[in-house]
């Protein structure tokens, strides 16, 4: 995808101009002068076009980032750079493959993917910042907060340890779960499975699907209790928790396989 004002970091290379029209390149000839291991400084380039153009010529190219008041061109080796687009001015940015999906189905408000962080930046909405991810290679999942426009892109889905509850956040791992909950056989009414706890959580009350989706999304999660009343939702990390099930009025627990 494409962005006016946005910046990319991490260049294959950036060049000098030659004096000779940039046709006269042969391929072998700017796939040397463009890889990682030879570095020359300054590609001036005419127009985005050209300077994306260069970037489709040379094998370790993904995106591009270009300054149309100097004309400066940077090639990059990832999309989106190193750490992912930040809004500058003056600056546009292209991926050589674009991933323009919206897909808010297991957005999490008032949760934190606490660290995993590619970094900090503004983003002027929520969807802002999923196309930020979703333009940046190893980005997976997002945290944002609205009030603030910060947006932490994050390199492992659900971040470092799984969600936190945090007001005023919203998280959002970019592969989001494809069937719906499975509410089977599986699901014990009124009995705990304590201890072995991942995390514990806040979410919707009387809505056991998302106290599941939680459990599905987070890779360590095999198992989870959930309060119906309160909303609360214990995350585990063994099926039937520490020691087992026991009898707990109120609660559903439930193992994933």
């Amino acid at each position: 995808s494409s962005g006016i004002n946005a910046e990319y970091g991490d260049d294959v290379s950036t060049l000098i101009r030659y004096p000779f029209p940039l046709g006269n390149f042969r391929s072998r000839e700017l796939e040397l002068l463009c890889s990682p291991w030879y570095r020359l400084w300054n590609l001036v380039a005419y127009n985005l076009d050209e300077c994306t153009n260069v970037c489709k010529a040379v094998r370790y190219c993904k995106s591009v980032t270009y300054r149309p008041s100097d004309k400066r061109c940077w090639l990059k080796f990832r999309r989106g750079g190193n750490s992912g687009p930040t809004l500058a001015a003056g600056l546009m940015r292209v991926n050589m493959d674009c991933d323009n999906k919206r897909d808010h189905s297991c957005g999490k408000n008032n949760v934190d993917y606490w660290a995993a962080d590619l970094g900090a930046r503004v983003a002027n909405t929520f969807d802002q910042c999923e196309q930020f991810c979703r333009d940046t290679e190893r980005c997976v999942s997002i945290t944002y907060r609205a009030s603030t426009k910060s947006c932490w892109l994050k390199h492992r889905r659900s971040g470092a340890r799984g969600p936190n509850t945090a007001v005023g956040l919203t998280s959002l791992n970019m592969d989001c779960p494809t069937s719906d909950p499975i509410h089977s056989r599986c699901v014990h009414n009124d009995i705990d499975f304590g201890g072995a706890d991942l995390i514990s959580l806040v979410t919707d009350k009387n809505n056991v699907g998302k106290c599941e989706g939680f459990c599905r999304e987070e890779p360590g999660c095999v198992s989870f209790t959930y309060r119906s009343s309160t909303g609360q939702c214990w995350l585990k990390y063994r099926q039937y928790g520490d020691g087992g099930p026991t009898h707990g009025a109120g609660l559903i627990s439930m193992n994933m396989n």
